[in-house]
């Protein structure tokens, strides 16, 4: 049996130019009304950032990334699970409209990320 050849991952040296995002929750509610956390971790530097969420709309989302990308810049790529919070049609509109590329990943597989 012949095996597979091994090809380089490439690695990311630029700072949040490709980001790992997801979601967590629903937790407790907080006095302020948060249940849930979206994460996001930039693969050039391992930076974890947290934004707590009320709800998991597409909006919320799409809003909490503006937030983050006004401070940061933009990736040049998103990796996400296939939720249809952070792949629906208005995460699809907010990405090609700032030119960012999405992976996705296999929903409930966290090591893809």
């Amino acid at each position: 049996m012949s095996r597979a050849q091994l090809y380089p991952v490439p690695t990311v040296s630029e700072p949040f130019k490709k980001i790992a995002i997801d979601l967590i929750g629903e937790l407790p509610k907080t006095k302020t009304g948060y249940k849930y956390v979206l994460t996001l971790i930039d693969y050039a530097t391992r930076y974890p950032e947290a934004i707590p969420l009320k709800t998991t709309h597409s909006r919320v989302i799409a809003e909490a990334l503006i937030s983050v990308f006004s401070r940061v810049g933009l990736p040049n790529e998103i990796v996400s699970e296939q939720g249809s919070n952070l792949f629906g049609q208005l995460m699809r509109q907010l990405y090609e409209l700032l030119g960012i590329s999405h992976i996705k990943t296999s929903v409930y597989h966290p090591e893809a990320n």
